[in-house]
């Protein structure tokens, strides 16, 4: 990609044919694993020490400390959940949309085509409040779990791209998408997906958090959906 970043915030601004969203702290204000940790350890007596734990290990996930191949595993060994309260999350995150995502809702619908959201979350936790905002189904892609007989949590597909080291690159390098691809996403694996080829720019998203390691990475931080949409289009 070319040009200063004078250049692009102009109204001949860079027309990106695909966008790639995260959905932890970035569609929603949380992050989902956090919530569903701290949901299905409600009654431990040892609540505060494991999700302290827990989010640590998501902290460091999110600076590229631990890759996430490792870290999504660490996590879900320190709760046991059913697939009853996977889908109660879900569907309680939509009261967690971010604002300007929530403020967004027509330009998301009227661009459904070209956007998608990739995450390392579950698939089953993201679709209620991304289908709420109107993104299409077959353009949300998270990890897979696997259950019991009981609807016990047992494992996730690890042949799931996204449960792998650059695992949003290499799915993003399965779908042959459209390019140039513009990334937004508040952590490490996102700008990751540039690093590795996949991508043409990373915008690291900072409504809801700020990671300074991955701003120094970004082309340019965004304070809010906006201004994206205000500075940048999709052809």
């Amino acid at each position: 990609m070319t040009g200063t970043k004078t250049d692009f915030l102009t109204h001949s601004a860079f027309d990106y044919k695909s966008i790639i969203f995260d959905f932890d702290s970035t569609i929603i204000k949380t992050e989902s694993l956090d919530k569903l940790a701290q949901s299905a350890l409600a009654d431990h007596p040892n609540q505060k020490t494991i999700l302290g734990k827990i989010q640590a290990i998501t902290v460091a996930g999110m600076n590229g400390e631990i890759p996430f191949d490792e870290s999504l595993p660490q996590r879900i060994k320190l709760f046991s959940a059913n697939q009853a309260l996977i889908q109660k999350i879900g569907t309680a995150l939509i009261k967690d949309i971010s604002d300007s995502f929530h403020q967004n809702r027509q330009w998301i619908k009227t661009n459904a085509e070209w956007i998608y959201v990739v995450s390392g979350g579950f698939r089953e936790i993201l679709l209620p409040a991304c289908i709420d905002l109107g993104f299409k189904e077959n353009h949300i892609f998270g990890n897979e779990l696997f259950y019991d007989t009981n609807g016990q949590i047992t494992g996730i597909n690890k042949k799931n791209p996204l449960s792998q080291v650059h695992g949003k690159a290499l799915l993003l390098a399965s779908l042959s998408l459209p390019k140039p691809i513009a990334v937004i996403g508040d952590g490490m694996t996102d700008f990751e997906i540039v690093e590795q080829g996949q991508g043409d720019v990373f915008f690291a998203f900072t409504e809801n958090i700020r990671r300074p390691l991955v701003v120094e990475k970004s082309y340019l931080p965004l304070h809010s959906l906006n201004g994206f949409i205000k500075y940048f289009q999709i052809s």
